[in-house]
């Protein structure tokens, strides 16, 4: 295990009863266990929307984080330039793209969990529990 601060990376190295290693990232520096907040911390790459707007917000923000997460293992990018926040009354465009190029090989389960992951609406976006029931998992 590697500590830097709060952050750790854990290896779980291959064994019997898993076919694959694992490593875990953990990032608890920002962390706040409750329902609705709206202080502004983060890295702007992985804050959701309602973050970037100064708008309250709940825990589906951590499932953006996800999606963020999600499609850069994937693709090597994030799916939203490092983009600062918007100056007020400015908009937003919360497409996700899967450019060929880096995409080809996966498969459209995975881009279809990453979209549902990065809805722009909190309200649509996926929760941890719909995430466990999705075909690709």
């Amino acid at each position: 295990m590697n500590e830097t601060d709060n952050e750790f990376v854990i290896f779980f190295p291959h064994s019997r009863s898993l076919k694959l290693s694992l490593v875990k990232i953990i990032d608890f520096g920002f962390s706040k266990n409750c329902e609705r907040t709206q202080s502004f911390l983060g890295t702007h790459g992985y804050l959701a929307p309602e973050m970037m707007a100064h708008e309250a917000y709940t825990t589906a923000v951590d499932m953006w984080a996800l999606g963020v997460c999600a499609y850069a293992l994937m693709s090597g990018y994030l799916p939203f330039d490092e983009m600062e926040p918007p100056e007020p009354g400015c908009e937003i465009e919360w497409i996700v793209q899967f450019p060929e190029e880096q995409w080809s090989e996966v498969t459209e389960e995975a881009k279809d969990l990453i979209r549902r992951l990065l809805e722009p609406d909190p309200q649509k976006r996926y929760t941890a529990e719909q995430v466990l029931k999705h075909p690709v998992r």
